[in-house]
């Protein structure tokens, strides 16, 4: 505002001047014919142009003043409708974001509705899957191949002798269809394996549900106590041949508490860990939420399998809930933890308490999902078990078919 006041004050300065001078002078006539001044009519008339010539000078500064005052408002109309402008662009760009925003949302929706439409396609074909392999089952009569192996043979008949059929029997076509995959449970002081966990995938279509799609698929179709008999069955013929390299090696097996609530799959197990010399190397792993939703159905199938010497594991636990008394009861002799839970830091003192009791107790803390090497040294001042993409990924491994094929092959 002083800007704009000091240049208007030196636009108008010649006229203020000018009027000044003009006043200054018709003044000086006047005087001048007051004191009695011989050329009166001279000073009149010089008195009266000055001030006819001050009179112009004012009209001139009105009519300067307005010009710049109308200069100004277009000016100002200019800048107006320049932001103005301005001001629609910007409205239009906004809208064009907006726009773009929708659009980019419905197009998310819809792969989002297509992602949808494909879990539940997944879905549908594996419980039909599922529901084709049961009801194909083959008869009790169907006589075995002649190329099957003497060692198949004899843990047939050792099954049959049972009061339930293992699952893996009654179902053939689903047991030939999954895969299964070890992963490696380190040592970390000797950085040596262990155990074993064991992870299963199944292939339906071009796409594979691995380990845990799969047994929340298996879950929501109500299929999870027929894939966890069959892990079982595979796991204790994977122990029979990798015992022969370490006897004290075990795997991991995940369990479902629908299994535990299934009279038949519990059967199922304690069939199959009856006719097998390795059935101390299986370790049924229970993630800790499961033992909280155990209905009483449940809760009797967990003691019945406790009872019979069967080995649990807690996996994604929590130490703050955990009561190693009730572990022994149970025959609890692996806990584990997520190392996503950790976030990289320092054991609390917490865990290291639960760490030395756990000890005391005979039962070991193994980490689970690590995947920063840097954690290992941390991870050693609480557990001498880990695993995990750091380590060593899960490796496929032969099914019990196809080395016993393989063997008579190589015999022939």
């Amino acid at each position: 505002m002083i800007r704009k006041g000091g240049r208007g004050l030196k636009q108008e300065w010649p006229y203020l001047t000018g009027f000044g001078l003009a006043v200054a002078g018709a003044f000086s006539a006047l005087g001048y014919l007051l004191y009695g001044g011989r050329e009166q009519v001279t000073a009149i008339v010089a008195g009266l142009g000055l001030l006819a010539i001050a009179q112009l000078i004012v009209v001139g500064l009105n009519f300067d003043i307005q010009a710049r005052q109308r200069r100004r408002m277009r000016m100002m109309a200019a800048e107006l409708a320049q932001t103005q402008e301005f001001t629609a662009e910007g409205f239009e760009e906004i809208q064009a974001q907006l726009a773009a925003i929708d659009a980019k949302e419905v197009a998310r929706s819809g792969e989002v509705m297509g992602k949808l439409n494909e879990i539940k396609s997944t879905f549908n074909a594996f419980h039909e899957k599922m529901n084709s392999a049961v009801a194909n089952r083959p008869e009790p009569a169907a006589a075995a191949p002649a190329e099957a192996p003497v060692e198949t043979e004899t843990v047939s008949a050792e099954a049959a002798s049972a009061p339930l059929q293992p699952t893996a029997k009654l179902v053939p076509g689903l047991a030939d269809q999954i895969e299964y995959a070890l992963e490696p449970v380190i040592d970390i002081p000797t950085q040596r394996t262990a155990h074993y966990r064991l992870h299963a995938s199944l292939k339906i279509g071009d796409e594979a549900l691995s380990n845990e799609a799969l047994l929340h698929a298996s879950a929501v179709s109500g299929k999870r106590p027929i894939i966890d008999s069959l892990a079982v069955t595979e796991a204790l013929g994977l122990l029979r041949r990798l015992r022969q390299r370490d006897p004290h090696l075990c795997i991991l097996v995940p369990m479902g508490s629908e299994t535990l609530q299934n009279n038949a799959a519990l059967a199922d197990v304690l069939s199959s860990a009856g006719a097998s010399p390795h059935a101390n190397g299986l370790i049924i792993e229970l993630a800790h939420v499961v033992l909280a939703g155990l209905g009483e159905q449940g809760l009797e199938g967990l003691a019945l399998l406790a009872r019979n010497g069967v080995v649990f594991a807690l996996s994604q636990a929590s130490v703050s809930g955990l009561d190693l008394d009730a572990m022994k009861l149970l025959n609890v002799k692996l806990v584990g933890l997520s190392a996503a839970t950790l976030a990289g830091q320092a054991p609390s003192e917490t865990l290291l308490g639960f760490a030395q009791m756990a000890r005391l107790a005979r039962v070991n803390i193994y980490v689970t999902d690590v995947r920063d090497a840097a954690t290992i040294p941390q991870l050693s001042a609480f557990s001498r078990l880990a695993c995990g993409p750091c380590f060593a990924p899960p490796r496929r491994v032969k099914r019990i078919g196809e080395v016993s094929a393989s063997a008579v092959s190589m015999a022939a």
